[in-house]
């Protein structure tokens, strides 16, 4: 069974969507609806709101060529930095004492119209803080011009694990 254990709403337009307060869990669900205002937003995921250098991914653009990212401050999540609405599911497994691992899709609303489609964006992530700790914050940051407009989302849903 599961079931919505935290939620952000934006009240305001912020550059960040933080779900904090979060029990440490080995199996995770979050989502996240970034609107934007008008101007480009982008897509950096961190948990805890550690921002050294322990994450690392590998993503594809709308099934185009792997391209990898190791030692980073963060898991990039966005296809583009544009100014349209984004959506994010990501699922992930943390276990105490192992790498915390994840899987994301992401989806991009692109040009308006059902003449375009969307964007999309298939990326797996790892998160190794040191010393180890349970995950008990989610951070969308949006590194670009914009900021995610009021309304903006974010949900974890906890697993009885």
């Amino acid at each position: 069974m599961a079931w919505v254990s935290k939620f952000k709403k934006l009240t305001s337009a912020e550059d960040n969507i933080n779900i904090t307060d979060l029990t440490g869990r080995k199996f995770n669900e979050v989502i996240f609806h970034a609107i934007d205002n008008g101007n480009a937003i982008g897509g950096q995921l961190r948990f805890n709101a550690n921002s050294n250098t322990v994450y690392a991914d590998r993503q594809s653009i709308n099934g185009g060529v792997d391209g990898t990212e190791p030692n980073r401050t963060f898991i990039g999540i966005a296809n583009t930095n544009t100014a349209v609405t984004k959506f994010f599911i990501i699922s992930v497994v943390a276990i105490s004492g192992e790498e915390k691992l994840c899987i994301i899709h992401t989806m991009e609303q692109n040009t308006a119209g059902a003449g375009n489609a969307p964007n999309r964006n298939e990326t797996v992530g790892k998160f190794v803080p040191s010393p180890d700790a349970d995950i008990t914050q989610s951070n969308l940051i949006d590194d670009q011009a914009g900021q995610f407009d009021t309304n903006s989302l974010g949900v974890h849903i906890n697993t009885n694990n």
